[in-house]
C-alpha cells in the first residue's frame, strides 16, 4: 500500500483508540479507499 494512506489509516486508527468521531470530512475522502480496503482485508481472512 502507499505511505499516504498507510499513515492515513494509522490517524485513524490512534482516533479510534481515543473513541473521537471523525469529521465528515475525512470519512467522505476515505471512505470508499477503506471500504475497498477493509472488503480486501476481509477477503483474505474469510477465504
Amino acid at each position: 500500500p502507499s505511505h499516504k494512506t498507510f499513515r492515513i489509516k494509522r490517524v485513524l486508527a490512534k482516533k479510534m483508540k481515543q473513541n473521537r468521531p471523525i469529521p465528515q470530512w475525512i470519512r467522505m475522502k476515505t471512505g470508499n479507499k477503506i471500504r475497498y480496503w477493509f472488503s480486501g482485508v476481509w477477503a483474505l481472512l474469510v477465504h
